[in-house]
């Protein structure tokens, strides 16, 4: 089977825009959570960088989005603040972020990783650059950071230094969510896009036209009042009206009488 089901205790009336048929209830089988992707965890060496002076890492996707990023640091003095991009193969800026100096203590080198919100969408086998950079100038080796890396790694992507250190890999690991769609004839599941959000306890309703609606739940499975549209032909999942109170654990059944009208239980 596909989905599993709970019973349900709570009622409501929500208004939509679209009619629906009937609501199952996935449960934390059917949840969206943030997995480790990609990942290049040893490092006994450094490269050091600046303003003006920028490391990058490639790696290939393996989900359909980017929810979370970590790399290894070492912190010299102050250097500034970190700033950090993922950009996709045309060299376009896809999510960027300001890691506090403070964040990063001196001496030893420690993984920083940063959750992103809502994810960024990615294309499953297709090739991403991580670059790292300071806020700020470091000309003196006593305010420096360096990304610590591997120096003879068997990881598959491509660091700055390749020309002369081509099997040198820095440290680092992405995470995805991985959603999938199941195909009732075929009895088999497919990847599908990426929700705004994590959802466990979530509601799912068949609309009349072959989209989903999906509401409440929440990362954890709290209570939540967001819903959004995920659409089978685009594989996208788009924004919609959230309800008027947070639930988790509850189903959605559409009134036949009403078309327009959406029971939240």
């Amino acid at each position: 089977m596909c989905t599993t089901f709970r019973r349900v205790s709570r009622v409501a009336v929500t208004m939509f825009t679209a009619a629906a048929v009937l609501a199952l209830v996935p449960s934390l089988a059917g949840a969206q959570v943030c997995m480790l992707d990609r990942q290049q965890p040893v490092y006994d060496y450094g490269y050091w960088f600046e303003q003006s002076v920028e490391r990058w890492q490639t790696f290939t996707a393996g989900t359909q989005s980017l929810c979370r990023i970590g790399v290894v640091v070492r912190r010299i003095g102050n250097p500034g603040n970190i700033h950090m991009e993922v950009r996709d193969a045309g060299g376009v800026l896809i999510w960027e972020s300001l890691v506090a100096e403070w964040r990063t203590p001196v001496g030893e080198a420690s993984l920083h990783t940063i959750d992103i919100s809502p994810p960024v969408e990615l294309v499953p086998g297709e090739t991403y650059k991580l670059l790292l950079r300071s806020d700020a100038p470091s000309a003196d080796p006593s305010n420096r950071y360096f990304w610590m890396g591997e120096s003879v790694s068997a990881f598959d992507g491509q660091a700055d230094v390749w020309e002369t250190r081509p099997q040198f890999a820095y440290a680092f690991e992405t995470f995805g969510q991985r959603l999938e769609r199941c195909s009732a004839a075929a009895g088999s599941f497919s990847p599908a896009g990426a929700m705004s959000g994590p959802r466990a306890w979530h509601s799912g309703t068949t609309l009349d036209d072959g989209r989903v609606l999906i509401a409440g739940g929440g990362p954890s499975g709290e209570e939540g009042a967001s819903a959004e549209i995920y659409d089978p032909a685009s594989g996208r999942f788009l924004p919609t009206e959230s309800m008027k109170f947070g639930r988790s654990s509850h189903g959605a059944v559409r009134l036949n009488d009403v078309p327009h009208e959406i029971i939240e239980v």
